[in-house]
Formats: C-alpha cells, sequence, structure tokens
C-alpha cells in the first residue's frame, strides 16, 4: 500500500507499527531533506506518531509559541512541529496550523488515530472500513490515493453508483466525500476524527477546522505574506504561469523578493496572440524570466489520460489536468520540486462570471432553487439524462439522481448559513451561490492540481487558496468581488484585481478568462476506438446512446468526456 503511492514520495520511505495500528509514508523531501524529516516521526514524549503529507506555512510561529511551553521541535522540519502541536495542545492544536495537509497521528496513550483535513482541501485523504475474511472486526484502512487503499488484502474496488452519477454530472471524483467506489469516503475539507481504537466498533468524534471571516488588514500585504511563507523551501521553486491573472500576481509577487524563479506554462501549440501560451510567453520575456512552453498535441493529451487513469486509479476531472500532468513531467526534469499555482482565487473572490452571472439573473427573476439551478447549469450529463446513457442495470440510478440534488441543496443551506458581513436578501443569496461554486469547484480544482503534479514528484502548493486569504475573502462585501453590472474583465475579483492593478500588465487586466483551455473535443475519438467493442461498456452504459456518442463525440463533447473517462476507469478496474 505504501509503495503504490511511491510517484508522490519518491524521495524516502518509512513505517512504524504497534499492536493494532500500521503507519507507512512515502516521502517528498522539500522541507529538512535527509534524517531530520524522516516519517513516521514520534513526538519529542513518545505520545504522538504521525504521518503527514504537506506544509506548515506558520511553522516560525508555532515554533515561537511551542518554546514558550518547553515543547521545542527537535528538528527544522515542520513534520517535527506539528508532532509537538499535538503534544502540547493535542488534536485541537490544528486549528492553530496554517497550511496544506492531510494528517494522521496516533495517540500511543488513548489509543485513538486521528484524521485530519486542511481547511481548503489541498491535500486529499481517503478512507474505508475493510471487512476481514476470519471474522474478526473491522479495520480502518487510509491512503491519499485509492489504489493505495486497494493494496489492501481485504478491499476490493467496486462502484458505488451515486458517486457515478454524480461524476457523470459533475465531472468531480468526490461529492460531499463521496467518490465513485464503494464503501470509500473522501474526508471533507476541514474535517477532523477522532476515532476510538480501544473499541471494535471504533466510534468516532468528529469537528471541523473552521475559516472565520477577517477582511482586517490590507489584501495586497495578505496575499504578498502569503506568497512569502509559501516560497519557504529547502529545494527549487518555480511558478505555474498561465497568462492570466492569477499567476501573474504570484509571478510578480515574487520578483518583488528579487527572485527569478523558472515559470512553466501550457498550450496547444496554436499560433493565437490571444492565448495562454502567448500571454505566459510574453510576460515571461517582458520580466526576465526562465520560462518552459509545454505544447499539447492530441498524442501527449491521450497519453495523459490514459497514464491519469492507470496511476490515480480514478477518471480524469477536468481535460487540462492533462496538460498540467506534462507541466509536472517537464517540471521534475528541470530540476524544481515545488511550484506555486494560481487555483483559489476565482472561487474566492468572484471569478467566474459566467456562473455567477446566471445566479444573479436567477435570483432576480425570483428563482427559489438556487442550487439546483447551477447543477443543472453546470451538468455534463444532466440527471434527466441517466435513463437514456445508462445501461439497463444501472438505469433505476436515474432514480437515485434525488440523492445529488439534495447533496446540492444541503450544500447551499450550509454555505448560506455560514456567517459573514450583512448584506441585502439578494446579495446574500448570490454569495450563498458563490460559497456553493467555492464548495464543489475549489476542491475538485485543488485535487486537480495535487493529483496531477504528484504523479511527477513535484508539490503543488496555492497562495491564493489558503486560509488567510480565505478568511480575508469572505469577509468582503459582495461588490468587491463581483459586479454583474460591468464587464467580465472589470467586474470580477474586483478588489483582487484592483489591489494589484500597478504591477500587473493592462492587456492581462482585460483578458477574458482562460485557465489551459485545449481543443480535447477534437481529441477523444481516439479513446472511443480504444473501447470499441469492449464488453464493459454495456455493464455501464446504454449501447445505442454509447454509439451515437461514439460516432461524433466532437459534436456530443459535454456528454462524451465523462463517459469516455468512465469507460476507461471501468475497463481498469473490471475490463
Amino acid at each position: 500500500m505504501r509503495d503504490a503511492v511511491a510517484h508522490r514520495g519518491p524521495d524516502g520511505a518509512g513505517v512504524w507499527s504497534a499492536p493494532g495500528v500500521f503507519l507507512g509514508q512515502r516521502r517528498l523531501e522539500v522541507i529538512a531533506p535527509g534524517e531530520a524529516g524522516h516519517q513516521p516521526m514520534l513526538s519529542r514524549d513518545g505520545r504522538w506518531v504521525i504521518v503527514y503529507n504537506g506544509e506548515l506555512y506558520n511553522d516560525p510561529q508555532l515554533r515561537q509559541e511551542l518554546a514558550k511551553l518547553g515543547q521545542d521541535p527537535d528538528s527544522p522540519s515542520d513534520t517535527a512541529t506539528m508532532c509537538q502541536v499535538l503534544s502540547a495542545w493535542g488534536p485541537r492544536g490544528l486549528r492553530k496550523c496554517r497550511g496544506m495537509f492531510a494528517i494522521v497521528a496516533y495517540d500511543t496513550v488513548e489509543k485513538k488515530l486521528v484524521l485530519a483535513r486542511d481547511p481548503l482541501g489541498i491535500k486529499p485523504l481517503c478512507y474505508a472500513f475493510a471487512q476481514p475474511t476470519d471474522g474478526g472486526g473491522p479495520e480502518l484502512v487510509i491512503a491519499s490515493e485509492v489504489t493505495a487503499l486497494f493494496g489492501h488484502p481485504h478491499l476490493s474496488p467496486n462502484v458505488d453508483p451515486l458517486g457515478l452519477t454524480a461524476y457523470l454530472t459533475t465531472i468531480r471524483l468526490s461529492t460531499e466525500g463521496r467518490t465513485l467506489f464503494a464503501g470509500v469516503s473522501m474526508l471533507m475539507p476541514g474535517e477532523v476524527h477522532e476515532i476510538d481504537l480501544r473499541h471494535a466498533d471504533m466510534p468516532t468524534t468528529q469537528w471541523d477546522l473552521p475559516i472565520e471571516s477577517d477582511s482586517s488588514g490590507n489584501l495586497r500585504a495578505r496575499v504578498e505574506e502569503s506568497v512569502s511563507q509559501h516560497l519557504r523551501s529547502d529545494v527549487p521553486v518555480c511558478v505555474l504561469l498561465s497568462g492570466g491573472l492569477d499567476s501573474t500576481i504570484i509571478a510578480a509577487t515574487t520578483r518583488q523578493h528579487r527572485l527569478r524563479l523558472p515559470t512553466f506554462g501550457a498550450g496547444d501549440g496554436s499560433d493565437d496572440p490571444q492565448s495562454d501560451a502567448a500571454f505566459a510567453g510574453r510576460l515571461a520575456e517582458q520580466w526576465e524570466l526562465p520560462h518552459r512552453a509545454v505544447t499539447m498535441t492530441q498524442d501527449r493529451f491521450l497519453n495523459g489520460v490514459r497514464a491519469l487513469i492507470e496511476r490515480t486509479g480514478q477518471p480524469v476531472s477536468t481535460p487540462n489536468e492533462t496538460a498540467i500532468h506534462a507541466l509536472g513531467c517537464a517540471i521534475r526534469a528541470g530540476g524544481c520540486k515545488v511550484a506555486l499555482t494560481g487555483e483559489g482565487a476565482d472561487e474566492l473572490f468572484g471569478g467566474y462570471h459566467g456562473p455567477l452571472m446566471q445566479a444573479a439573473e436567477y435570483i432576480d427573476n425570483g428563482g427559489d432553487d438556487p442550487a439546483i439551478a447551477f447543477l443543472l447549469g453546470n451538468a455534463w450529463v444532466p440527471p434527466q439524462m441517466m435513463p437514456m446513457v445508462l445501461s439497463p442495470k444501472l438505469a433505476r440510478i436515474a432514480e437515485f439522481a434525488g440523492w445529488l440534488v439534495q447533496a446540492y441543496r444541503d450544500a447551499y443551506q450550509i454555505e448560506a448559513a455560514r456567517p459573514g458581513p450583512i448584506l441585502s436578501p439578494r446579495d446574500e443569496a448570490v454569495r450563498a451561490s458563490m460559497r456553493l461554486m467555492r464548495r464543489v469547484n475549489l476542491t475538485g480544482l485543488l485535487q486537480r492540481v495535487d493529483s496531477a503534479l504528484s504523479q511527477s514528484g513535484v508539490e503543488g502548493r496555492t497562495p491564493l487558496a489558503d486560509r488567510v486569504i480565505a478568511a480575508f475573502a469572505d469577509g468582503l462585501a459582495m461588490n468587491e468581488k463581483f459586479d454583474p453590472s460591468l464587464p467580465p474583465h472589470e467586474g470580477t475579483k474586483i478588489a483582487l484585481r484592483s489591489a494589484f492593478k500597478d504591477v500587473v500588465p493592462p492587456e492581462i487586466l482585460s483578458r477574458p478568462k482562460a485557465s489551459f483551455p485545449l481543443p480535447f473535443q477534437k481529441w477523444m475519438r481516439p479513446l472511443f476506438d480504444e473501447l470499441h467493442g469492449q464488453p464493459i461498456i454495456d455493464e455501464f452504459f446504454n449501447r445505442e446512446a454509447w454509439d451515437v456518442i461514439a460516432q461524433d463525440p466532437e459534436a456530443n463533447w459535454a456528454q462524451a468526456w465523462p463517459m469516455v473517462n468512465i469507460g476507461l476507469w471501468a475497463k481498469h478496474w473490471f475490463g
């Protein structure tokens, strides 16, 4: 199981065990290379042992607090700081931690296991309960990727019909913690589970790491401070440069530190002067930044889809995940292990003009179910199409579309109830829709970056998807994020544009939003050809519907993309 995720940690490996507990870890050395950061790691008093994936950005501040308590970490590794946080304050000490992390920690005194995921869900953690064949009690199995879970002798992959239909509709690999695999759950962002291993039924206490709105201070200063903290590394760092607003802000801020970090960008090889690659190339030249452009061809795209499904054991979410995967390979080959990326700003500061306009217009027209308006307005395979698309064996799943609908409604209510500045009823509703977008989209995008880059042993860091930045964004009024009366290049991410207007070139401030777009609609057909005549397709899809889509995937791209991914995924596990 441990070595199934060797690509995530090619630099080292460790194990620790005690009666009833086994912890394994693969390490990507970024902070304190060598023995100083070896995992699993024990706290100084030997009470806590942890395996930890991520980075702790407020490590210096936490060390100062711990020193006052006589709990100084005994190595420069941030893993040692995490150990002492648990030793000093117990699991609730995780509320003090600013960073990206997925943690499994074992309390050797209380015999409790703690699972935790950072508040924005930057690092993944999935789990399942296995039932031993000898009739013993259940076993809790935890990993960073599902491929590792199914290395366990008592777990086998089976389809979760509700997770399957959720993916077909949303192209998200997990929805409210539900995955495509029966019995496999994903820890939600900010979730903490304390599990008592002294009892066979493993009673669990669950609580959250909250993000509380705080817009005090200056946005630009907050972003610059976040970028500075995300630069902390003992190995070379680079920047993913898309030529858009967010990655340009990050590159500009690194230049203030007098750094000329290498930059990497992707494109489809076109000579369009308005493409991502063209904007990124011009910016790098203007700012004299080393730049490597990765050209995505159809073959590179197709091989990327196959490789990601094979290695992650999951369908691909967004098509441009293949570009990020190609960038990860280029980054590692270029000698870097850490890449700063711009994910997070759109969800936190109101960057999606189309969906936000739809939400505003729906509310203005008296709509009373914005969660479902958002779900249907962004559906790839709409729930009402499921009876026509799925195999007769699975067509009854169409009845289960009610689960996805209710999940979105519940998520909307949770986000609408979160505290924030007092707004007008109309702005309250738009804000709730934007928060739902963040809950659904951001977790998926961060998982995409983590998954695609980690295949090459590269750590993706997101200075804009940061707990402090999220708290600041939550405290802003809606008109500081989104104004439907303005054109997209003025009416989205208003506060962010204003804060950095003197450093971002005008052509980037005014350009339409894009994110490594690829002409995947034209490139998909060979994937359908690979699946031609495969019996497994009939287990999942209505053959007539499949043939219609396969005949012209470009014309039916919205249905074709999730369907062909499910086909390849099903062939991988069940073919």
